[in-house]
């Protein structure tokens, strides 16, 4: 007898984007979701005096339906 598997495809639009920024001392970069009254911070650094920083950012994105 044949057993049959399944296998579930979920539809999802991907997205993604790249940008290259140079961040002087003393200065802050922040990544975070929610809302503006609610933030949720899942990254917050500040360059240290006398140095600076080149920052790559890439963001991917899947969405599905919720």
């Amino acid at each position: 007898m044949i057993t049959l598997n399944t296998d579930a495809i979920i539809a999802k639009t991907s997205k993604n984007g790249s940008e290259t920024v140079e961040i002087p001392a003393g200065q802050w970069i922040e990544y975070r979701y929610g809302t503006p009254e609610a933030p949720i911070v899942i990254l917050q650094q500040q360059v240290p005096v006398g140095k600076k920083w080149k920052l790559t950012a890439n963001v991917y994105i899947e969405e599905t339906d919720a």
